[in-house]
Order: C-alpha cells, then structure tokens, then sequence
C-alpha cells in the first residue's frame, strides 16, 4: 500500500492530493533529502525512476553511480593502468545505471502501450455489462498483468482516496508519458463533460 501511495503521488497534479497522498521521497536521510532537492532536475530523475517501474529513490541510483564512478576510477590506479585509463572507467560505470533505468523505461513503456488496447476493451466491456467507470478501472487493475494493472489500480486508488477524476486521470499521464493514453484520456475527460 505504502509503495502504491508513493506512485500515487509522483504525479502532482491538483491540490487535494497534497493533503491526502504520501509525497514521494528522494531519501531515506532528511539530510540527503535536502540536498537533493536543493538539485536542478531531480524531479524529472525521480519522474524517470517511478516511470520505469524499479523500486529505487534517487539517492539509491547517484550513490550507485558514484560507487561505480569511484571502483572504476581507483580499480586501474590500483592495477597500475593509469589515470587517463581510470577516469574513463569511471565515467563509463558511473553511466551505466542511468542507462540500466532509462531501458527499463523504454521496457516498461512499450509493455503498456502493447497492453493499453487490451485495457481499453476490457472497460468497454465492463461498462456495457453494466458496471461504474471506477468498477471498470478496478477490474482492469486487478485482472490485467502489469505494468498496466498497478498502473490502473493507483489510478483506481487515487479516485477511491478522494481524488478528483480529471486529477487522477492526469496523475496517470504523468506516471505514463504515451500518447495512446493520451487520447484516451482526452476522450473520457470530454465525455465527462
């Protein structure tokens, strides 16, 4: 529950879900904490990390890269490689774990826009059975596999805690930047109106 909150409140849309809604954090130290958000751009790293599905804050991945910065720099110096031959170790492994979560975005990404049409019609269906749009959204949460299924039950989760709708729906964009969804969005937005 805890870790569908935090998703939950990545998105930052409207102004009841600061009230109701767990804020997202970047560390598990207050101290760290300020000093990440004293950063340029560590709100669109955090939105990069939530996006690609790992459980990971902030803090995690820039104390890995640097961990992985530092053995590469001081491993060949150790080994009696050279300096030039460390510093470039050490840039390349400092990279590698924002490559690693910037390909589980991409992965993450295209598993739901590959699911989204599934989604779609399974609450087609289940408003034509008769069923309430949240119902819909709860059956797509629950019965569909992730990444779409956690993806509608934070969106279920959010209109359920008290969330407005056009919030929600918003949140969601946030959390899934595709423009399948997009639309989809859009339409049951003016549908709503």
């Amino acid at each position: 529950m805890a870790r569908r909150l935090r998703t939950a409140s990545a998105g930052g849309h409207g102004t009841e879900q600061l009230s109701i809604l767990k804020q997202r954090v970047f560390s598990r130290s207050d101290t760290m904490q300020r000093l990440l958000l004293s950063l340029p751009q560590v709100h669109s790293l955090d939105k990069v990390i939530v996006q690609s599905g790992i459980s990971m804050t902030v803090a995690d991945l820039l104390l890995l890269s640097l961990l992985l910065g530092g053995a590469g720099v001081f491993a060949p110096l150790y080994l009696g490689r050279g300096l030039l031959f460390g510093i470039a170790l050490g840039g390349v492994l400092a990279i590698l774990p924002f490559l690693y979560v910037f390909r589980a975005r991409t992965q993450r990404m295209q598993r739901l826009e590959n699911q989204l049409p599934d989604a779609i019609d399974l609450m087609g269906r289940a408003m034509r059975a008769g069923h309430a749009f949240p119902n819909a959204l709860k059956m797509v949460g629950e019965e569909m596999s992730d990444p779409i299924g956690s993806e509608f039950r934070t969106l279920f989760d959010e209109i359920n805690y008290g969330v407005r709708l056009e919030d929600a729906l918003l949140n969601l964009l946030e959390r899934v930047p595709s423009t399948d969804l997009q639309y989809f969005v859009v339409a049951l937005l003016i549908q709503r109106e």
